[in-house]
């Protein structure tokens, strides 16, 4: 336990000193907890067993403004004269995720099941933020006799890229921490630990793009839109490429891009100016809440939880090759504080397995 709170307590310094960079408001803590106990997902502690993220979120000062410029050469900026506004921002986060088998009780090799391994990882994200022009028609050219040109109006835009760092294997803790968690909650002792997968150094690059397309009143204060998201990961935990969708209907509905992406906080009344009269860009930091479904559909390369390790002999079964996520939630927001969760219904990620992995996942996000 020494040796984890150690890792834990680095880990959590790392958030703290970027934290303490102070670049203003627009500033986000989020803290998600997955988990497929009762009460909490299934009930089968299984498959995908735990995962936990911390992630910080807040706006890059003028001085940073360097980082745009590899952003701009892949082709992450889309064409400024078509949006209101962007802004850039800066994320990291600490995470941990615990993969088992099925039964827990085998301390033997159970070879047709997912190997024991966890994940215990930091990311550096940089995203990039657009917002729509409202209305659909603006003066492009400078000319005031020219006329209005249409534009990619009602489409919200954030590009993300992430490389994320860390450990799979013992120094992932992912054992100590079940265990011990195990031992809090009277459950099973997990017994096939030494089976686990071996260290492993792992590296990844994801970009995400998400659209937030046509909010739609339906009546006063009630609307629904739609937000579409493109992901890609290559590396030696996960090589994937996954294309989903989510409907969203809600009270006054936030202009965001759902609960479970890095959503940077917006001051709208500083950004938007007069223009958060419109109903399409308006904000209420009183009260909004919402419900939501959709589906993350991937095609899977590479996941290491599966294949086993790269560089030595570990256990390993053969994975599906597309993988669904079926998902169903509900949000609320209350001044500077949001609170969701979302149910997930995942199709067998392996062979052997014939029943979908059903999980949960708490959201609480501190805006300031």
């Amino acid at each position: 336990m020494k040796k984890l709170k150690q890792s834990l307590l680095g880990l959590l310094g790392i958030l703290i000193v970027i934290a303490g960079t102070g670049c203003g408001a627009g500033r986000t803590l989020r803290v998600y907890e997955e988990n497929d106990v009762s009460g909490l997902g299934g009930g089968t502690d299984r498959y995908y067993s735990q995962g936990l993220k911390i992630e910080y979120t807040e706006p890059i000062e003028s001085e940073l403004d360097w980082l745009s410029k590899p952003a701009r050469f892949a082709y992450l900026h889309p064409k400024e004269d078509l949006y209101l506004w962007d802004g850039q921002y800066l994320g990291a986060a600490i995470g941990h995720q615990i993969y088992t088998p099925e039964d827990l009780s085998r301390s033997d090799l159970i070879v047709d099941d997912r190997p024991y391994a966890g994940w215990l990882y930091g990311s550096f994200q940089y995203h990039k933020l657009s917002l729509a022009y409202q209305p659909q028609f603006k003066i492009i050219d400078e000319d005031p006799d020219a006329e209005p040109q249409k534009v990619d109006s009602y489409i919200d835009r954030l590009d993300t890229f992430a490389l994320e760092v860390g450990m799979v294997g013992p120094s992932s803790l992912a054992k100590d921490i079940q265990v011990e968690f195990h031992k809090i909650i009277k459950a099973t002792d997990p017994r096939g630990w030494d089976n686990q997968l071996h260290d492993e150094l792992g590296v990844n690059l994801v970009y995400r793009r998400l659209l937030r397309h046509n909010y739609t009143q339906i009546a006063k204060d009630f609307g629904h839109d739609f937000i579409s998201n493109i992901t890609g990961s290559a590396g030696n935990i996960h090589t994937y490429f996954q294309v989903g969708a989510l409907m969203r209907f809600g009270y006054r509905l936030r202009r965001d891009f759902g609960i479970d992406s890095s959503n940077p906080d917006l001051d709208t009344d500083e950004i938007l100016g007069s223009k958060v009269d419109d109903p399409i860009v308006k904000q209420n930091r009183r009260f909004s809440c919402h419900v939501f479904f959709g589906i993350d559909g991937r095609a899977v390369i590479q996941n290491i939880f599966l294949d086993g390790n790269n560089f030595k002999s570990s256990h390993e079964v053969s994975k599906e090759r597309f993988v669904a996520d079926f998902k169903l939630g509900a949000a609320i927001e209350f001044e500077q504080i949001e609170f969701g969760y979302t149910q997930y219904i995942r199709t067998p990620e392996f062979r052997r397995s014939s029943d979908p992995q059903i999980f949960g996942s708490l959201h609480v996000a501190l805006k300031f």
